[in-house]
């Protein structure tokens, strides 16, 4: 009898020990599932995010840029309307330069700058390599008049058919005159204008900040 009793107690024991490893390896199951949910859940939230502030950057981006685009077409705009009310009646060459070279200056807000033109200066000739100076805005006295195709800055970017800019300006290059003296700019923008493939003017402008 008391064998029959031993067996049974250690049979007992033995179902109960295996109920509890059965309960701990469903508990270390559920808990695994549940890391991994987290993981999951963290993956999906991270790359989510991640692909939230991508499109809100994206967004901005264009926003900026589009913006940007709709400044520069009216400022473009005001600017050709500026320059079209200094061309209207029938002024001299000489005037007609003084007062675009000064719409362009102010602008873009440069202190000092010059107009030249090829053929003689615009006088109705043949066009030349010789560019002659049709405007100015507080130049001075000693700047030069007349500029050849490839001397210079301004020669060298008629020859060149591009803009130059320069940031080591030569001492008394494009001084800006002024009452109480004179003095250099900080940086120059010389840009030629090219009309079916001729270079018919250059325009040179002077900065006291960086452009």
């Amino acid at each position: 009898g008391q064998g029959r009793g031993r067996a049974f107690m250690r049979s007992i024991r033995q179902t109960a020990d295996e109920i509890v490893d059965a309960a701990r390896r469903l508990l270390r199951e559920r808990d695994q599932e549940w890391q991994d949910a987290v993981h999951f859940s963290l993956v999906v939230v991270t790359v989510g995010s991640a692909l939230i502030i991508v499109i809100l950057i994206g967004g901005a981006l264009i926003a900026g840029r589009d913006f940007r685009a709709r400044e520069r077409e009216s400022w473009l705009r005001a600017a050709l309307g500026a320059i079209s009310m200094r061309l209207r009646g029938d002024p001299t060459i000489t005037h007609l330069g003084d007062d675009v070279t000064r719409a362009l200056a102010r602008l873009l807000d440069a202190p000092v700058g010059a107009l030249y033109v090829g053929g003689g200066g615009g006088g109705g000739g043949a066009h030349t390599d010789v560019y002659a100076r049709v405007g100015g805005y507080a130049l001075d006295a000693s700047s030069t008049p007349d500029v050849r195709a490839g001397d210079g800055l301004l020669g060298q970017a008629a020859r060149d058919r591009r803009p130059i800019r320069v940031r080591d300006v030569p001492a008394r290059y494009l001084s800006v005159a002024s009452g109480v003296g004179r003095t250099d700019p900080l940086e120059i923008v010389v840009a030629p204008a090219v009309v079916d493939d001729v270079v018919q003017g250059v325009i040179e402008l002077g900065f006291f900040r960086k452009v």
